[in-house]
């Protein structure tokens, strides 16, 4: 009694990079079922991932110089230091050369639930996961969840927020030089701006490995069957609650929340699927929900709208063919984006190469219609 099951999962993998080293992750699970229809289950698991090809060796390093003035109006901003306003302003753009593998380690915990009952069919399943990552790729977060342009701004004021040669001040033309040699492409000059009249150096915005990244939360799932003399009708909800999202670039650094803002994860995704089934046919309609956030952690920033869209499959699976070439064929329909929503209007960023919106959260396409033919033979 209390004891129907007890699964102990026991497993590793060792990984050997001539340019990254060798490492061992283990990772293990368990799983009680005390009674029938009811199981708790945990797990715990250490990663390794070697920096991709296009980031390990990637040929995009450059940066551009602007008006710093230019930068200071666009955002309504005000130099940290009045004589910086008449100088120029570059921005550094691609990936380190010396990327680092990325770590992580990840623990979960949940439970699944299934009652059967005539003609009903009910299951619930919940985990909670907590994901720490060491060395992860991305750029520095700037404290607020505030777009890069304004790290000079809060570097003047408080140096440690950034690691150091983050955002420099009044460089020497020697170390303009040494940062321009190491640029794979050449640099952007706009506006008039050279650089013999550089004022600030921003590093902020080039992917580098971040000391640690966290974050953790809830996913729920609910789905429930009743099988009707015309057909099986299917239901399901899946909610993901991201509790925590941070980011710390260095160990000398503070931790900075970026959860619902610009760019990054938003708190709250649901996706909903109503379902039917008879013989060969199958038909779904899904609904897609993501919660509104806002462009940063500010009192005065703008709010992003949620997000809801709709998607419709209809498919017709075939009995096998008399045809011995062919065994079994399936016809699909499906339309993305039903009702051709637009994705939530953001500030346009120009260094991101963004038009107003978040790729992040949202997507640019309009209504998209496949059709899709699959045979076995």
């Amino acid at each position: 009694p209390g004891l129907r099951r007890l699964d102990l999962n026991l497993s590793g993998r060792l990984d050997d990079y001539s340019d990254f080293g060798t490492s061992a992750n283990p990772k293990i699970g368990l799983l009680w079922e005390p009674v029938e229809g009811f199981k708790l289950r945990s797990s715990y698991s250490e990663s390794f991932a070697p920096p991709a090809l296009g980031r390990a060796f990637s040929t995009s390093r450059t940066g551009q110089v602007l008006p710093y003035q230019f930068i200071l109006d666009l955002f309504g901003l005000e130099a940290p230091d009045p004589a910086l306003a008449g100088l120029d302003y570059m921005q550094v753009l691609g990936t380190s050369g010396d990327l680092k593998p990325e770590t992580s380690q990840t623990f979960t915990a949940g439970f699944d639930g299934t009652i059967r009952r005539g003609r009903h069919d009910w299951s619930l399943s919940a985990s909670w996961y907590d994901i720490r990552f060491e060395d992860r790729l991305g750029t520095t977060p700037v404290p607020g969840g505030l777009l890069d342009f304004y790290a000079p701004n809060i570097a003047w004021d408080d140096p440690s927020a950034f690691p150091e040669g983050s955002v420099i001040f009044y460089p020497d033309r020697d170390e303009i030089d040494r940062l321009v040699g190491t640029f794979q492409r050449p640099v952007g000059l706009f506006m008039g701006a050279s650089l013999d009249t550089i004022g600030i150096i921003n590093n902020v915005n080039v992917v580098r490995n971040l000391a640690r990244t966290e974050t953790s939360g809830i996913d729920v799932q609910l789905e429930y069957e009743i099988r009707l003399s015309w057909g099986d009708v299917n239901a399901s909800l899946n909610l993901n609650h991201v509790l925590e999202f941070s980011q710390q670039a260095s160990v000398s650094t503070p931790a900075v929340t970026t959860l619902d803002t610009y760019l990054n994860p938003v708190d709250l995704q649901l996706r909903g699927r109503l379902g039917w089934q008879k013989g060969g046919w199958r038909a779904g309609l899904i609904l897609n929900h993501s919660d509104s956030y806002t462009v940063d952690l500010t009192e005065d920033a703008a709010r992003i709208d949620a997000w809801t869209t709709a998607d419709l499959t209809v498919s017709r699976a075939f009995a096998p063919s008399s045809a011995s070439w062919i065994r079994s064929a399936e016809l699909s329909l499906s339309i993305l984006n039903l009702f051709d929503e637009a994705p939530p209007a953001t500030p346009s960023d120009g260094v991101y190469g963004l038009a107003g919106y978040d790729p992040t959260n949202a997507s640019p396409l309009e209504r998209y219609v496949g059709l899709e033919f699959r045979s076995s033979f």
